[in-house]
């Protein structure tokens, strides 16, 4: 099968590691935030060996699962639970999405993202999202949103990050006028560390969101716009199920036009058997 494939140091995904990377630290270190070496580490072995073992197993590349780092420490950063077996759960959730739920040579949801929306509606009583965590400092999101950014640059998807704050912003500002509620209180939530996650680590995943510009703000919007309808109807954790449901729209859409190897995100010996480029 040949020596396994590691990233170069110039694949974006590096920054985007370091973004998240930091903050799993900040979560070790900091009383507050509750989390113990066991639940990081648990997450990342099977995040990290699970992954690698699908793609060789499934796709017969010899990958390094750089890839599986997102979740990793996605999952410890956004994932509230006292307990070491939900960060077990979601690894398998996030990574076998991955792998076996596919459109082509795409795999439909974002990995965490999908693993945290079956963990709501099944696993609820003992995992919770929530910004307590992180003490509601505004300097802590301020950090976090200053190196999302950097990430969603280098990734080439920061016009659809920003298309969704704008989108979720231009939703608080209608559900304030719909419900007469005060427009800051409504978008709020755009000051806490977990948006800043959301936006800046999960609604740009290149793997599952638009090469083409006209359909990443496209795909931002809608992401926002159904976001605001659940809002409306009061449903909690909105974001995620948002972000599931255009997600599984995207996948029905026709595939774009992609170049060959989409740099960065694919190697270039990582082909799914119709001969495209398996995005990592």
């Amino acid at each position: 099968m040949g020596k396994t494939i590691f990233p170069s140091w110039r694949d974006p995904r590096w920054t985007g590691i370091l973004f998240l990377g930091s903050y799993t630290v900040y979560a070790l270190l900091s009383p507050g935030f509750s989390r113990r070496p066991e639940q990081v580490a648990t997450g990342l072995a099977v995040c990290l060996l699970l992954d690698a073992f699908l793609a060789r197993a499934l796709w017969k590349v010899p990958l390094f699962p750089l890839s599986a780092v997102f979740p990793a420490f996605g999952m410890a950063l956004m994932c509230d639970t006292p307990l070491v077996w939900p960060y077990a759960a979601i690894g398998v959730l996030a990574i076998g999405s991955k792998h076996f739920l596919r459109s082509g040579p795409r795999h439909i949801f974002n990995p965490l993202n999908f693993a945290i929306v079956v963990m709501l509606l099944f696993a609820s009583p003992w995992m919770a999202i929530g910004d307590d965590r992180w003490g509601g400092y505004r300097a802590g999101a301020a950090v976090v949103a200053g190196l999302g950014l950097l990430s969603t640059f280098r990734s080439r998807r920061l016009d659809l990050s920003l298309t969704y704050v704008a989108s979720f912003l231009a939703g608080a500002a209608v559900l304030s006028f719909v419900q007469d509620r005060r427009f800051l209180s409504l978008a709020a939530p755009a000051t806490g560390a977990i948006f800043c996650l959301f936006t800046f680590s999960m609604v740009p995943d290149p793997a599952t969101t638009p090469d083409g510009r006209a359909r990443r703000i496209a795909f931002g919007v809608a992401v926002g716009g159904v976001e605001t309808l659940l809002r409306a109807f009061e449903v909690r954790n909105s974001p995620f199920y948002a972000l599931f449901v255009v997600n599984a729209l995207y996948s029905a859409l026709p595939p774009e036009e992609r170049p060959a190897v989409h740099r960065g995100w694919a190697y270039p010996d990582s082909r799914d058997p119709a001969g495209g480029a398996i995005l990592r």
